[in-house]
């Protein structure tokens, strides 16, 4: 299987590349609708002709922590062009 690379404009991180002692990691996009939706909003704003797959994939260095979405920080914040602010997505599910 060949190398999977980050599909935010600029980035040349692409699954097990080594950065210092920390290795990156790829994301699937969230299949929640809303939280999907402000992915693709963030990444969106610096491509132009974003068009996504199925394989697309999100690096670990986009998110604060520096490892990838977690449950404090969902949302891709980090961006070589522009950082934004955190805020935090309540995702409720019905049972």
């Amino acid at each position: 299987m060949g190398k999977i690379y980050c599909c935010a404009k600029g980035c040349s991180n692409f699954t097990g590349k080594v950065i210092g002692e920390r290795t990156i990691s790829l994301h699937r996009f969230p299949t929640d609708s809303k939280l999907s939706r402000i992915w693709k909003k963030r990444v969106g704003c610096f491509r132009k002709n974003l068009n996504l797959k199925s394989t697309s994939r999100l690096c670990s260095d986009h998110f604060l922590s520096l490892a990838g979405p977690s449950k404090t920080a969902q949302v891709p914040n980090i961006f070589p062009q522009k950082t934004f602010k955190t805020w935090t997505v309540i995702i409720s599910f019905a049972f």
